[in-house]
C-alpha cells in the first residue's frame, strides 16, 4: 500500500487520520455490559490518531492528566469506558504535572536514610507514617495528595475511572530486602512482616482517601486488591500452563470478588495474529475480560488491531463449558468461543459443541485459519483458540494509516510507504508529517 501526499486512497480500506475537532465539553455516559467480544486499549503517550483508531472499542486507559484526548475520544466513541491511568508508587508524572519536585519527607527509605530506588524513580511513602508537608493542596501526607491530585487533574466530564499502573500489590516482589525498608522513618529496619503489613494498608488508605473525593471505578496493573473495582492483567500472556491457568481463574475471582462493577482488562504481548494472540483473545473473552493487544509492558504505545474485533457475538448464552482438560468453550447468541491453555495439541470436532451449524469467520489476517468454512473440526497448537460463528461472515478490520511509521494498527499489513513530501520528524522516531 502506498500513501501518496495528495492523501489519495489506494488498495484497499484506507482512513488517514491527521487532525482533529476540539468538541464541547459535555459529560458522555458509559456502557459498562457492552456485547462481545470486548476490546480495550491501555495507551500511554500521546492519543495521536487514538480517538479514530479506538471509535469501536469498550475500554480506554489514557493518562488522567489529558484531558483533550479524553475530549476527542468521547466525541468519536461516547459509550467507551475511559480510565485515566497514572503511576503512583514513584510519582514522577506528578511532579512534572504539579510543576514542584517532591518533599525530601515523602520517600520511602531504607534504614541507613537512602532512599529506595525504583524504575528510575524512587518509591513513595503511601503510609501512614508519611509525614504531612504542605505542598500544592495543603498539609497532606503523600497518600492525601495522590487523592488530591486525581481529583485536580482528571476531567470527570469524560474519564469515568482510574487506572493505577506500577500498583506493586506486594512490597517482597518489589525487594527481598524489603524487611530494610524504614517506612516509619525511626532508622530502624521494619522487618519484614511490618514492612509487609504498613505497604498493604499503605494501598488501602490510598484507594479510600481517592474515594473519599470521588465514586469513580479505580483498577490497577497486576493488583487483585478486592477493594479495587477488578484488575488489569499486563502479563496476560504467558509462556507456561501454570502460569496461564492461574490468570485465567484468577480473573474470575475477581469478576465475583472485587468491588461492583468489576472490570478486567486483559493485556496481550504476542507476536502477531497466530496462535497465541488467538489464546489470548478467546481465554480473555470467556472470563469476561476487556482484551487489547501492543507491544508489550515496557511501553503500551502501539494499537494492534485484529479481524476478531470486528465480529458480533452478542451476550453469552451462559457460563463457559469444559471439552477437554484446559479446552473450553462458551457460547454466544451468535457464535462460540473455544480456548486452549492446555499447553497440549488438542483436536475438537462440531459433534463436541452444542448448536450449530457454527462457520470459521473469512479473514484476511490469518486466511489458513479464518478461513470462511462451516466448522467440523479444528486442531489447536498447544496454546490456541478460535471464534465460530452462527452464519458465514467475513471480518476485515479496517486499515488505518496515520503518521506513525510502526504502521501500528492492521496486524499483517504491509509497512504504508509514503511518497511525495513526507518527511520524518526529528523530534519523535516514529512521527512523520507534511512538508508544503
Amino acid at each position: 500500500m502506498s500513501i501518496n501526499n495528495d492523501l489519495s486512497k489506494r488498495g484497499g480500506v484506507v482512513f488517514i487520520a491527521i487532525s482533529y475537532i476540539l468538541f464541547v465539553n459535555t459529560a458522555f455516559a458509559q456502557d459498562l455490559n457492552p456485547p462481545y467480544p470486548r476490546i480495550g486499549q491501555v495507551n500511554f503517550y500521546s492519543a495521536g490518531a487514538g480517538p479514530t483508531i479506538w471509535k469501536d472499542h469498550d475500554l480506554i486507559a489514557i493518562r488522567n492528566h489529558r484531558g483533550s484526548d479524553a475530549r476527542a475520544i468521547k466525541e468519536k466513541n461516547p459509550d467507551v469506558l475511559l480510565l485515566g491511568a497514572s503511576a503512583v508508587v514513584t510519582g514522577d508524572e506528578m511532579e512534572i504535572i504539579v510543576g514542584e519536585k517532591f518533599p525530601e519527607e515523602w520517600f520511602v527509605r531504607w534504614a541507613d536514610g537512602s532512599k529506595m530506588p525504583l524504575w528510575g524513580g524512587y518509591l513513595m511513602n503511601m503510609t501512614d507514617y508519611c509525614p504531612e508537608v504542605n505542598f500544592v493542596y495543603g498539609q497532606q501526607k503523600f497518600y492525601e495528595f495522590v487523592a488530591s491530585y486525581y481529583n485536580e487533574n482528571t476531567d470527570w466530564n469524560y474519564f469515568d475511572g482510574l487506572f493505577f499502573d506500577g500498583w506493586i500489590s506486594n512490597i517482597q516482589w518489589l525487594t527481598s530486602n524489603y524487611g530494610d525498608i524504614d517506612f516509619d522513618n525511626d532508622g530502624v529496619a521494619d522487618g519484614q512482616s511490618d514492612s509487609y503489613n504498613r505497604w498493604n494498608d499503605a494501598k488501602i488508605l490510598a484507594v479510600d482517601e481517592v474515594r473519599r473525593l470521588t465514586d469513580k471505578l479505580i483498577l490497577a496493573h497486576e493488583a487483585g486488591e478486592s477493594y479495587l473495582n477488578g484488575n488489569a492483567f499486563e502479563f496476560w500472556t504467558q509462556a507456561t500452563v501454570a502460569s496461564r491457568v492461574e490468570n485465567f481463574f484468577r480473573a474470575q475471582r475477581y469478576a465475583t470478588d472485587c468491588v461492583a462493577p468489576q472490570i478486567i482488562y486483559a493485556n496481550s504481548m504476542a507476536e502477531g495474529s497466530g496462535a497465541v494472540f488467538r489464546c489470548d483473545f478467546t481465554s480473555a473473552q470467556i472470563v469476561d475480560a476487556f482484551f487489547g493487544h501492543d507491544e508489550g509492558s515496557f511501553a503500551h504505545r502501539w494499537t494492534f488491531l485484529h479481524d476478531e474485533y470486528m465480529a458480533n457475538l452478542g451476550y453469552p448464552k451462559g457460563p463457559y463449558e469444559t471439552l477437554d482438560t484446559g479446552v473450553y468453550v462458551r457460547y454466544f447468541d451468535n457464535g462460540a468461543i473455544i480456548t486452549n491453555i492446555s499447553g497440549e495439541a488438542k483436536s475438537v470436532t462440531s459433534s463436541q459443541l452444542t448448536g450449530g451449524p457454527y462457520y470459521c469467520f473469512r479473514g484476511q489476517q490469518t486466511p489458513e485459519f479464518n478461513n470462511g468454512s462451516e466448522f467440523s473440526r479444528v486442531d489447536f497448537e498447544p496454546f490456541d483458540g478460535i471464534l465460530l460463528l452462527d452464519k458465514p461472515t467475513t471480518l476485515i478490520t479496517p486499515i488505518i494509516v496515520d503518521n506513525i511509521d510502526k504502521n501500528m494498527t492492521s496486524i499483517g499489513q504491509n509497512p504504508a510507504e509514503y511518497t511525495g513530501s513526507w518527511i520524518q520528524t526529528t523530534n519523535a522516531k516514529y512521527s512523520y508529517s507534511i512538508t508544503s
